[in-house]
Order: C-alpha cells, then sequence, then structure tokens
C-alpha cells in the first residue's frame, strides 16, 4: 500500500482555556502544547476571550479557533462591556451577579463572585450553539468547565484541576453534573487529586494525577536576560523571590509582614514580587504601613519572570494553598533553594530539606524557619 497517497488520519484534539494571560497555569499549557507531535495530532485551541501576553508563544501549529463573543463576556467586566458599546452583554453580566447575591443571602454564605460566574456560564451554556467539530479527545484547561461538558462531541473529555477544593467553597448541586460529564479528571499532583476526591467522592474513581509539563530548556533559554537594573546584587542583602498572582490564596499580603520581622530580626533581605492581581493595592498598603518601601519591592507584570528568578538568592512561595505551583518547579529548574509554606498540599511539592524547605503556615513559625534557611 502506498502511504503517500494513504496518510495516517491524525487524530484531533481540542484545548479549552479562558485567556492566555500571564500565570503559571498559561505557561504550563504553552508547555504542553510545545509537547506534542504534530506528525500525529492536529490540535485545535479555544479561548473564551484573545487576549494575554503569551499569545505569541502559541506553538505555530496549533488552530487558535475563532472568538465568540458571547463567551467572550466570561472574561471582561461590566465596565469594559460599556465602555466597548455592548450594553447588553453587561446587561447579562449584571444580572448574574443580582442573582448570585439573592442566592447567597437565601443560603447564608458569603460568595457572590462564585455563584455569578456559575450563573453566567449556565445562562452562556443554555444559548450556545454546540461545537461543529467532533474530536478525539477535547481538554478544558481550567475552569469554568461547562463549555467542553455540554457543547463540544469528543470521543473523551479531560477536565485538570489545580487548586485544592477541600480549601474553595463548592456547591455540589452546581458542579457535580458538569464534572460528571468527564471521563478522566487530571489533578496536577497525588494530594490535589485526593482532595478533590473527598469532595466529588462519586467522581472519584475518574481522578488521576498528571503534573504539569515545564520545558527545561524553555525555562533556562528564557531566563538568560540580564535583570540586574532592577534586583541589583548588593553586599549583605539576600535576594527573595516570588512570582505570584496577589490574591488572597497566594498570600503576598502575609509575605510583606514576614519581611518586617525577618529584617526586624536582623537578617539583610530584600523580597521582590512579580505579578499582579487583586490585591495590588492592599499589598501597597502594608508595604507602607510597615515601612518597607526600600525591602519589599513589587515589580508588577512580567511576561517572562524567568530572569527574575535566576536573579534572585531564594525562592519563596509563601502560599495558603496550592495545587502545585509551577512557579516552583520553574525555580528548581534554575537551581534556585525554595522555602514554601505547608500548605495542605506542600508534601506533593518537594521533599523538605531534600529539594526546598517547607516552613509552617503560622506566622511565627514561617519566620523562624525562614530565618534559620537565610
Amino acid at each position: 500500500m502506498d502511504m503517500a497517497e494513504n496518510p495516517i488520519e491524525k487524530k484531533k484534539i481540542l484545548f479549552m482555556a479562558s485567556t492566555l494571560e500571564i500565570d503559571g497555569i498559561v505557561r504550563s499549557l504553552i508547555g504542553l502544547l510545545s509537547a506534542f507531535d504534530y506528525e500525529k495530532y492536529s490540535v485545535d485551541l479555544f479561548l473564551f476571550c484573545h487576549k494575554g501576553e503569551l499569545l505569541p508563544l502559541l506553538p505555530p501549529q496549533v488552530n487558535l479557533l475563532p472568538e465568540n463573543p458571547w463567551i467572550a463576556i466570561y472574561e471582561k467586566s461590566i465596565h469594559e462591556l460599556l465602555a466597548g458599546g455592548k450594553p447588553h452583554y453587561a446587561a447579562i453580566r449584571l444580572a448574574a451577579k443580582i442573582e448570585a447575591k439573592f442566592t447567597c443571602r437565601r443560603l447564608k454564605v458569603n460568595n457572590v463572585g462564585y455563584y455569578s460566574w456559575q450563573y453566567l456560564m449556565r445562562w452562556l451554556v443554555a444559548r450556545l450553539p454546540p461545537f461543529t467539530q467532533e474530536y478525539h479527545c477535547a481538554i478544558s484547561y481550567r475552569p469554568p468547565h461547562h463549555l467542553i461538558a455540554y457543547k463540544v462531541k469528543a470521543r473523551r473529555k479531560i477536565a485538570f484541576i489545580r487548586m485544592d477544593y477541600s480549601k474553595e467553597y463548592v456547591d455540589l448541586t452546581f458542579e457535580l453534573p458538569s464534572w460528571s460529564q468527564y471521563d478522566n479528571i487530571a489533578a496536577v499532583s497525588a494530594a490535589t487529586a485526593s482532595r478533590f476526591s473527598e469532595v466529588f467522592r462519586p467522581l472519584a474513581d475518574r481522578v488521576c494525577a498528571i503534573e504539569s509539563i515545564v520545558s527545561t530548556e524553555f525555562v533556562q533559554g528564557e531566563a538568560a536576560y540580564d535583570v540586574s537594573a532592577e534586583m541589583p546584587d548588593e553586599d549583605g542583602i539576600v535576594r527573595l523571590c516570588t512570582v505570584a498572582r496577589l490574591s488572597h490564596a497566594k498570600a503576598i499580603d502575609r509575605a510583606v509582614m514576614i519581611c518586617r520581622r525577618l529584617l526586624d530580626a536582623g537578617c539583610g533581605i530584600k523580597w521582590y514580587v512579580v505579578g499582579y492581581g487583586p490585591d495590588e493595592e492592599m499589598i501597597r498598603g502594608l508595604i507602607t504601613q510597615y515601612d518597607m518601601q526600600e525591602h519589599f519591592i513589587l515589580l508588577g507584570k512580567k511576561t517572562n519572570p524567568y530572569p527574575y528568578i535566576r536573579a534572585c538568592d531564594i525562592y519563596v512561595q509563601p502560599s495558603r494553598s496550592e495545587g502545585k505551583a509551577v512557579a516552583v518547579r520553574e525555580a528548581q529548574i534554575l537551581c534556585k533553594p525554595v522555602v514554601i509554606t505547608n500548605y495542605p498540599t506542600a508534601s506533593s511539592q518537594l521533599r523538605d530539606g531534600y529539594d526546598g524547605v517547607i516552613v509552617p503556615m503560622e506566622l511565627e513559625g514561617c519566620v523562624a524557619g525562614m530565618k534559620a534557611f537565610i
């Protein structure tokens, strides 16, 4: 048989994510897409919204599907929609928020954001037509997972999870039906898989652990840039670095207080944070309150965080909760000593005293552990 006349059919794969804005999940997605054998697979990527600094890093073989203006609502604020001349879309967002407030009042819970996203996605799913292409495998790479669950036809459906579901508010009546549409649920660590299974017990036999793909060659190559103007090497100063979203889970607010106490204990340090997020204003207020302007430096959003990790002396992940922090693995690739707090899945991230150090979560123990390590 002439193989040139009868080429092997490529398997069709669909990935779905929200945007390609800078964060560890997106960097791991880029790593995964870069690892595909495109002689065997045809890969489509659907993004809720075509935005993000990491868009240029998509492998050229990936087919980026057109943006759907209805789905894009999910990634835009009410203000953005009004400013963009789309008041009917803004009204949908507002209606979901109002309904969420009533639900929270009825259930006596404080989680308006959670319910507003659930209501919005339910509203969108009910009105969107199904995808026309049929896939061998469809992979929902980050929540919400409703679209692949209900609108994509595939022989196998996979959803990825990264957060510790035992630490998050979950309404099973909302979430269990959509999770049940998946053949496999892939967690970034065994600990994350176990905790998801505890919450979603009927789905425990579908859960497995698949670690994020991080390319050693890519991380090392991208780290080669000089950032000494922003992170100078100063005599007697130990440079700490954290790459994280400025959010409650990442605990950058606690890091400011930890830094203050380390300085008061005689440690010569500067702590550099690469990232952005909703807590920035609050964190800047703490920096001023504790007189930390010269010692706790917010470097902001960086498309390439690796030179900053390479420039530090110790990498620190001070999180309150994690699934498995991609930035910790990236720091290890760059041969940096790593400190993480003892969040519930910490032992799946490293071996304490071997390839990093786990310090207590509570403030005094964290300070003592970091001081000893420094």
